[in-house]
């Protein structure tokens, strides 16, 4: 497997995400709770396809984990939050074939959280389209609104080209870019 040291995946993730850290054990950005001002997550409205990947995501709560993350775990990236990974029926079926890469139709939803117990702050999604993922991070709808995607730098973190996504996914390029559970090990 193809994976660069973690020390350089984190550098890569907190660069493409203009990232800060604060103390030793605590979220690394965004910054919880902060709504307003410099550290506050910056957001903007899906777009056409952001929202046709959403649509496909609808009720994924229900869909399997892999086995190695039944339940929050924290991640080595993803900012450090708890993690929680499901994935669609393509995935499950993929998994019992040891197929490599993941076929057409793969969906994968993180499920970022603060603390192991904590409401859902960001779902992190991967979409594989046209033999190429497309990435997604938003923050869960709020009442009666809409997700909305999270922007680094800027960029909304959606798309084939979300750097914030690709620049660390693409150094495990055996695992077709998959850090949630090892196909290239089975």
């Amino acid at each position: 497997m193809r994976v660069r040291s973690i020390s350089t995946v984190l550098i890569v993730s907190f660069v493409a995400l203009g990232a800060y850290a604060v103390e030793a054990g605590g979220p690394l950005w965004p910054k919880a709770g902060v709504v307003s001002g410099a550290n506050a997550l910056q957001t903007v409205a899906p777009s056409p396809e952001a929202k046709s990947v959403l649509a496909a995501i609808r009720g994924y709560s229900g869909w399997p984990h892999f086995a190695e993350n039944v339940k929050p775990k924290r991640s080595l990236a993803h900012n450090g939050m708890w993690v929680l990974v499901f994935h669609n029926d393509v995935v499950t079926r993929a998994v019992a074939k040891r197929q490599l890469p993941l076929p057409e139709g793969s969906l994968l939803v993180k499920e970022n959280r603060f603390e192991p117990t904590g409401k859902v702050a960001l779902l992190t999604v991967m979409s594989k389209q046209h033999g190429r993922w497309f990435w997604l991070e938003v923050v869960p709808a709020q009442g009666a609104g809409e997700p909305q995607v999270v922007k680094a730098g800027g960029t909304a973190i959606e798309g084939f080209r979300a750097q914030a996504c690709a620049g660390c996914h693409e150094q495990n390029v055996d695992n077709d870019g998959v850090f949630s559970h090892p196909f290239a090990e089975e």
